[in-house]
């Protein structure tokens, strides 16, 4: 299990963890592929199982990083 993100978030999460999330951490454990489109952007996909200290079951989460050539 992976613990990336820590905090208390509410009203607009998803941008507050976007902010927090350091992508350079992201271990290549769960690097699930690599894609690279015609112009040249290439996408990186991500897949970890995380723990909330709210929720009693892991959670999938995946991360989709986009990089400009």
């Amino acid at each position: 299990m992976v613990n990336m993100l820590d905090g208390e978030y509410g009203h607009n999460a998803a941008m507050q963890m976007a902010l927090q999330l350091n992508y350079a951490a992201l271990p290549q454990s769960g690097l699930k592929s690599i894609t690279l489109g015609e112009d040249g952007k290439e996408l990186k996909t991500y897949q970890f199982t995380v723990l909330h200290r709210k929720f009693s079951q892991p959670l999938n989460v995946m991360i989709l990083l986009t990089i400009a050539p």
